[in-house]
This record gives C-alpha cells, sequence and structure tokens, in this order.
C-alpha cells in the first residue's frame, strides 16, 4: 500500500484482496489495514465462480488427498465468504453485510 498498491483492485469475477483475506482469514491485521486503506468493505463479486479446494487427510498412516470445487455465487462480499467468526466481526465493525438476497416467503 506505503508504494502504491490499490486495495480495491479486483479480478475478472469481481475478488478484490479483502475478499481473497476474509476467506483464508491468517491475518486479521492486514484485513482491518485494508479497511482503513479505504478498501470497499461491502465490494460485491460480479460473477459465480469455482474455487478448487484441495484437502488432505491421514487416516491408518495413508495419506488421503481429495481435490474439490466450490462454487461461490454472484453477489458475495467479504463478510459473506468470511469463515470464521473473529473475521466476520472485524468486517461487521466496519459496516460489513451480507451480498446474498434475502428469501422472501
Amino acid at each position: 500500500i506505503a508504494n502504491g498498491a490499490k486495495v480495491n483492485v479486483s479480478d475478472k469475477n469481481g475478488w478484490t484482496p479483502l475478499h481473497e483475506l476474509s476467506e483464508d482469514s491468517y491475518y486479521p491485521e492486514v484485513i482491518e489495514a485494508l479497511i482503513l486503506q479505504g478498501a470497499r468493505i461491502n465490494a460485491k463479486s460480479t460473477r459465480e465462480n469455482h474455487k478448487m479446494k484441495g484437502f488432505t487427510d491421514r487416516r491408518g498412516g495413508e495419506v488421503i488427498h481429495i481435490d474439490t470445487y466450490i462454487t461461490r455465487p454472484k453477489g458475495i462480499t467479504p463478510y459473506d465468504v468470511a469463515r470464521k467468526k473473529h473475521i466476520k466481526e472485524i468486517l461487521k465493525k466496519y459496516g460489513g453485510k451480507s451480498g446474498k438476497k434475502s428469501k422472501k416467503r
């Protein structure tokens, strides 16, 4: 950021650095720094996309690796992709909201 990195740059799916960091939740202090530097906290993804996730499990001394695809819908915000409670709390503290449309009955 100090060298001119743009905090709101997005990929072809509309994902910003804040989406990526919120999903992986390894660096809460970086999430907060991005927000304080003007990252759009409620930026919505612009199209559905798929992400491959790998899982490794050890059973009986045998290592099993499984790849699976996760579908992420259009219109989700960093709050929607945050998996950890403490990350959701940081986002909410600064006005983070879900981009998912609620289903009315």
